[in-house]
C-alpha cells in the first residue's frame, strides 16, 4: 500500500512538473513555447523607413 502511494505521489509530481515545463500543455520545446507566447501577447514591431535608389523615403 505504501509503495503504490509513493509511485502514484511521484508520478502526480513529475505529471505537475510536465504540465508546468509544457506551457500548460501547450508546447513541447521551447520553439513551440516561444511561438505560443508570441500567438498569445504579440509585440507591436517599430516603424522602419526605407531609402531608395533616388534617396526617395518610404515608411513601412
Amino acid at each position: 500500500m505504501r509503495t503504490a502511494l509513493g509511485t502514484d505521489a511521484v508520478a502526480a509530481v513529475g505529471a505537475a512538473a510536465f504540465w508546468w515545463g509544457t506551457g500548460q500543455g501547450g508546447a513541447l520545446t521551447s520553439e513551440a513555447a516561444r511561438r505560443l507566447d508570441i500567438a498569445t501577447a504579440p509585440c507591436g514591431l517599430p516603424d522602419v523607413t526605407l531609402r531608395d535608389q533616388t534617396g526617395a523615403e518610404t515608411r513601412m
